[in-house]
């Protein structure tokens, strides 16, 4: 189904720190980035998270997984990793890739070609950054500022034509709500389409060209981790095993620290 707001679409989130989320935490966050209605119960909620073999094959090796922090007992419980995601394919990866530190949330199809929005944030997965439900559900607690953008395919076309226009003090509001149409021109029965959100990878389905891509940082519909995969945490994940560098974890930060910087 390439619906991005059907019932059985995905919420993925990707961020770089896990602290301690509880099972219902996690309930009540889906069913917010849900809109507040129903569908929440973790069911189709999918947490992008690093893999130790991602982790390991950065261009910074262990090191760079010192930017992600999660302690092993907040990381690999049974609500979060029967619901982690892979960043990428290690195999077809770029030469010396580098582990997302962004924090982007969104609304995607089954099919994973279609997002019903995107939002990039400085926001974590936590009752901190999202807020918490407290004295009965009558308020919320957020105890952090937080900084996002969210992406919507109608508020981007708009801007895109503004910008095209050379007019960027035209009413934002006002070139949303105005009809888009295929063929220009206004009359002769052309059709009305709006324009979608559409995941950079899956570039080859637009058919408008008022369709925005939406760069993201890994595969769409989200891969789930396969059996032999470990969740990256910053206490012991890596063992004894060597990074691309051919250090250990112990290795690599003493070598960032006699150097002042990585391999």
């Amino acid at each position: 189904c390439s619906d991005p707001w059907a019932n059985e679409a995905r919420i993925v989130a990707q961020c770089s720190s896990l602290g301690s989320i509880p099972e219902t935490l996690l309930h009540e966050i889906e069913a917010d980035l849900r809109g507040g209605g129903g569908g929440g119960g973790g069911r189709g909620f999918s947490l992008v998270w690093p893999r130790v073999s991602e982790v390991a094959q950065c261009r910074e090796g262990w090191n760079g997984g010192n930017s992600i922090p999660g302690k092993q007992n907040n990381v690999v419980r049974n609500h979060l990793t029967t619901r982690m995601c892979q960043f990428w394919d290690v195999a077809v990866a770029a030469p010396k890739p580098a582990v997302p530190h962004i924090k982007t949330y969104c609304r995607v199809s089954s099919d994973g070609k279609r997002l019903a929005w995107a939002w990039l944030t400085s926001a974590n997965l936590s009752g901190a950054a999202l807020g918490k439900a407290e004295k009965k559900n009558t308020q919320v607690f957020i105890r952090h500022f937080e900084m996002g953008v969210l992406f919507t395919a109608e508020r981007c076309a708009a801007y895109a034509s503004l910008v095209a226009a050379g007019d960027l003090r035209s009413s934002f509001q006002a070139d949303v709500a105005a009809p888009r149409t295929l063929g220009g021109g206004g009359g002769g029965g052309a059709k009305s389409e709006p324009p979608a959100l559409i995941p950079t990878q899956h570039a080859a389905s637009s058919t408008n060209a008022c369709d925005v891509l939406v760069p993201l940082p890994y595969p769409l519909p989200p891969r789930p981790y396969l059996k032999m995969d470990r969740p990256w945490y910053t206490d012991g994940a890596a063992e004894n095993t060597r990074d691309r560098n051919g250090h250990t974890q112990v290795q690599a930060l003493q070598h960032y620290q006699l150097t002042g910087h990585n391999p």
